[in-house]
């Protein structure tokens, strides 16, 4: 079982979307973060079970992986595997533009 790190910068943005989620259904923001922490104990059962983001692959973030968020396919954990750790990076909505935040990311 690997560890799993969770940046400030990726529990703010589960927490933003749990916020959007709740202004029309609580119950499911609450699903969702518990969706959100079943996902990063998948993966640190399973490390390389997210996809290798390609788009990244010649860039300082070329080992960041994504992973779709049990039962809330439109969300992602965006991740990097670093030894045996797990460093969550960000979670995003999948269908927004989101490899943009690996410009400005201080994340190393």
């Amino acid at each position: 079982m690997s560890p799993v790190f969770v940046t400030k910068k990726a529990r703010t943005e589960a927490d933003d979307i749990a916020f959007h989620i709740s202004l029309d259904n609580p119950r499911a923001a609450n699903r969702f973060l518990d969706a959100v922490d079943e996902t990063f104990a998948h993966l640190s059962h399973i490390p390389e079970a997210g996809t290798l983001i390609e788009e990244l692959a010649d860039t300082r973030f070329h080992n960041v992986r994504s992973c779709t968020i049990n039962k809330f396919r439109n969300h992602l954990v965006l991740y990097r595997l670093s030894n045996n750790d797990i460093q969550i990076l960000h979670i995003v909505d999948g269908r927004r533009e989101y490899l943009e935040l690996f410009e400005f990311d201080n994340n190393d």
